[in-house]
């Protein structure tokens, strides 16, 4: 078993998720510790969330499918429009065929949504 986290329920989930739902997971969890390395992740109802003070980001993972579902995605700009509505203020968005132009697209809505949590706990704060 690798240890990707220092959670023990994340690591089983990823461990669990065969490589072809797994490697756009991890390539996206990669880009959002780089973002931001204080995030903290947790394993909820199925869900691999992450959460800077609020939540940003989940990975929902079902047959066929590799979604990340930004949780104020209404807010992001999305000049590619590669989001959908999943949700009244969620958008989501389909990693399992992905290919690099979406990753770089995803890049930087994360930078968007980390922006948008951090500025909403600075007020709440």
């Amino acid at each position: 078993m690798i240890n990707y986290s220092k959670n023990a329920d994340v690591n089983q989930y990823l461990n669990s998720l065969s490589t072809e739902y797994r490697n756009p997971v991890l390539k996206i969890r990669k880009m959002i510790y780089n973002l931001d390395p204080e995030i903290s992740e947790r394993l909820e109802r199925n869900k691999l969330i992450f959460n800077n003070g609020s939540e940003v980001c989940c990975f929902k993972i079902i047959k066929n499918s590799v979604r990340l579902i930004f949780l104020k995605g209404s807010e992001l700009s999305d000049a590619n429009h590669l989001l959908r509505e999943f949700g009244q203020k969620s958008r989501s968005l389909e990693l399992l065929e992905a290919d690099q132009k979406i990753f770089d697209a995803v890049k930087k809505m994360l930078g968007e949504a980390l922006g948008l949590t951090l500025k909403k706990a600075a007020y709440s704060g």
